[in-house]
């Protein structure tokens, strides 16, 4: 991954996204978009994926997103499912895909994209995945979407044929008008 300035330090930059997740801590009426029904702050975890999220959209010319709530039910909803059900799919165990589940949460889907991670701990780990990814890194800097919604589960002890342990989910979006 490029950055702005090539001499910064791996330790600057998270320093950067830290900094970032203390502004969202304390002004979050600029990180946290129409919550819906799904409840007043979102979680450290979702925080820190926003930040290296915005930190690299921002690093590449791109608007930073605001998390909405109505996306972020969405999103730990399906984490929930693959945990629960064994898999790993953008198809839900009800055979729902991502806008249906935006839109079931109430959100006024216009856009809609949706990256899945499976098996990385760390929210670092995630985002450089995901960029290492033609279609994923291409979801996670698209110019057009305005929201975001963070979904991760941890079973310490998965006991899955997989066992992947960590599910993510990022939800991108932008609204109807």
């Amino acid at each position: 991954m490029r950055w702005l300035c090539p001499t910064a330090s791996r330790l600057s930059r998270r320093v950067v996204a830290i900094g970032a997740v203390l502004v969202c801590l304390t002004a979050p009426s600029h990180l946290w978009a129409d919550t819906g029904a799904y409840g007043d702050t979102p979680s450290d975890v979702a925080l820190i994926m926003l930040a290296e999220v915005n930190l690299v959209r921002e690093t590449m010319g791109v608007q930073a997103l605001t998390l909405d709530g109505r996306l972020a039910h969405a999103a730990q909803a399906h984490c929930e499912d693959m945990a629960a059900n064994d898999f790993a799919g953008h198809r839900g165990s009800d055979g729902s895909f991502g806008p249906a589940r935006g839109r079931r949460a109430g959100y006024p889907v216009r856009l809609f994209g949706e990256n899945l991670q499976m098996g990385h701990p760390t929210p670092q780990d995630v985002v450089a995945a995901w960029m290492e990814s033609p279609s994923h890194r291409e979801n996670l800097l698209r110019p057009e979407v305005v929201h975001a919604g963070i979904g991760h589960v941890f079973l310490p002890t998965d006991s899955g044929r997989a066992r992947y342990g960590h599910y993510w989910a990022l939800v991108v979006a932008a609204p109807l008008p």
